[in-house]
């Protein structure tokens, strides 16, 4: 599992490139556009791993894509901004480098 969020982490950093603020649901939507192949590997490999079948297996990518943005959080690589109940993420820093 750890290569397949390894790619998302790069992926992820990428959808966030420049000044844009983006949810988790719109970066897994991004994500299931731009790299239908990993968001296929993503559902079939937390099938496997946590015996998901159904809505479980077809939310999974937005799970992994929440997993990711709380990983990259923690690496100090992205923030993440609570507006009117929507909670938006960028690149850290983002507006100051502009």
């Amino acid at each position: 599992m750890t290569d397949i969020l390894e790619q998302m982490e790069l992926k992820l950093l990428e959808f966030l490139g420049g000044n844009y603020q983006k949810s988790a649901e719109h970066l897994a939507e991004e994500l299931k556009v731009e790299y239908p192949q990993l968001y296929k590997q993503i559902i079939q490999r937390f099938a496997q791993e946590y015996g998901l079948g159904g809505c479980g297996a077809q939310m999974s990518p937005h799970t992994a894509v929440q997993q990711t943005l709380a990983s990259l959080q923690k690496k100090g690589l992205v923030e993440c901004e609570q507006t009117n109940g929507n909670v938006l993420w960028q690149k850290k820093n983002a507006i100051e480098r502009l």
